[in-house]
């Protein structure tokens, strides 16, 4: 039968450019991965901190209410057992038509 969702890798996607959001989702699930979504930090966070905890979180630097540092210092003061792995990303723009 299926596994539950609390036997499979579950991956937290906090990303505000809901473009990139469904595209990391997409890809995530493509490759067998839960692919859980937060638009904002604040969201993030809690959904970090609840039920069913993801494995790994990926996590935008560059958000417009709570950035991506914001977030990962108050996951860290709040997690009382084994920290979940963060892997930060931002968009780097370069030149004048961005």
């Amino acid at each position: 039968m299926g596994e539950t969702i609390y036997s499979q890798h579950i991956i937290l996607i906090i990303e505000d450019d809901a473009t990139t959001r469904d595209l990391l989702r997409g890809k995530l699930e493509q490759a067998g991965y839960i692919a859980l979504e937060a638009s904002n930090g604040k969201t993030g966070l809690a959904r970090a901190l609840s039920l069913p905890r993801p494995n790994v979180i990926l996590l935008d630097l560059i958000m417009p209410d709570m950035n991506g540092l914001t977030v990962l210092e108050q996951l860290r003061s709040q997690q009382t057992n084994k920290p979940i792995p963060v892997i930060l990303m931002t968009k780097l723009y370069v030149g004048t038509d961005q």
